[in-house]
């Protein structure tokens, strides 16, 4: 009992001091507030007794905060951050109760207004509750507390629009971005694929899925063909190439198109995806590959024949080679992105020769700090 009591006496000393009107009162009513709230389960009462939670939660930050600075080191310049702690709660209780904040961004966008609001308030208000006009002074700092917030506000808006941008045409920040002022590469080996490569290889799939169908003669007349049919295949070449997503806006902006030159033995057919979207060159950029295509040597189809009983796929009557994709600008990044086995084969690779540079360096460290290979 003893603990009991002066864990009594302990609490009773915190709330002698506390005044009916202070900013403890207002926390405390916060708090009263969210244990209401969790012996609630209708959702409507629920949301509103959550108000009442935000709002003392942001009446006692802001009481408690509101004379409360901190100094920038190496500078005679003392900040309020008060405000700022009280937007950012502000922000927070708009954004739970989906009251003029619908997301994360909204959130973001807000906070530096909320914080400037915030801010300015004790400004316009004297002793006993009563407004006043802030001095030139004031209103000066006000105009650029002001600037600060919508500066700020407008950079999160504009890094939001950016990252769905991105996010949307993932294909630009496969582009050279050295020349950006905005984007920046914090991991270039993170650079994603161009979409063009996907189009590519499905495109050079579904050449070889109708060759294997028809036979040799059928099949240079099929790819003599193929140019005028490439503008038709280019709605199926897209939407299997973005199968994963088929949502992708960026399909609008990707054209397929494709050259056949007849020559014998060897033809050699080029097909083309062309970016009409931004890009660092004007004009966006084309992604190439060219595959030479014969007709298959007979002594496959001897071999094919012999070996019937243990082959499940009939030999194919063409030879078909691809190069590599190549890019009409320097810079985009047409490498395919790895499988996850080769990806975390290549992780720990890096992560051993890190390792073994690390104790590399150190042993030669050592063995300088004790003259060990000196002259």
């Amino acid at each position: 009992m003893s603990f009991f009591n002066r864990l009594l006496d302990h609490i009773k000393k915190q709330f002698d001091g506390v005044k009916p009107f202070s900013w403890q009162v207002a926390l405390l009513l916060s708090l009263f507030s969210w244990f209401t709230y969790l012996l609630i389960r209708d959702p409507s009462v629920r949301q509103f007794v959550s108000l009442f939670g935000w709002f003392f939660l942001i009446i006692g930050t802001e009481w408690a905060l509101i004379k409360q600075t901190v100094k920038i080191p190496g500078m005679e310049l003392k900040i309020k951050y008060g405000p700022w702690i009280t937007g950012a709660i502000a922000s927070c209780a708009l954004w739970s109760n989906n009251i003029l904040i619908q997301d994360a961004a909204g959130a973001f966008q807000a906070w530096p207004l909320l914080s400037v609001g915030f801010a300015a308030f004790p400004r316009f208000i004297k002793p006993g509750l009563n407004f006043k006009r802030p001095d030139a002074d004031a209103r000066r700092d006000l105009v650029i507390l002001t600037l600060i917030g919508l500066v700020l506000s407008c950079w999160f808006r504009f890094h939001f629009l950016l990252q769905d941008f991105l996010r949307n045409y993932p294909s630009l920040a496969a582009d050279n971005m050295n020349r950006s002022a905005f984007v920046v590469r914090f991991n270039p080996n993170s650079v994603p694929t161009s979409g063009g490569v996907a189009i590519l290889d499905t495109a050079e799939a579904i050449v070889r899925s109708e060759l294997n169908k028809r036979s040799w003669s059928d099949a240079r007349r099929w790819l003599n063909n193929f140019p005028a049919q490439a503008p038709l295949l280019n709605s199926q070449i897209l939407s299997t190439a973005y199968q994963s997503a088929p949502s992708m806006k960026e399909t609008n902006l990707w054209r397929f198109n494709a050259q056949f030159s007849p020559s014998i033995p060897t033809n050699l057919l080029q097909m083309q995806a062309a970016w009409l979207g931004p890009s660092s060159q004007p004009g966006g950029y084309i992604l190439q590959k060219a595959c030479s295509i014969s007709e298959a040597p007979v002594q496959q189809f001897v071999e094919g024949l012999a070996e019937a009983a243990g082959v499940t796929a009939p030999p194919t009557p063409y030879r078909m080679d691809c190069s590599a994709i190549e890019s009409s600008v320097p810079g985009v990044n047409v490498t395919r992105p790895e499988p996850l086995m080769e990806q975390t084969g290549n992780f720990f690779e890096r992560l051993f020769n890190v390792i073994l540079g690390l104790l590399q360096g150190f042993v030669d460290l050592l063995g300088r700090m004790l003259g060990v290979g000196r002259e």
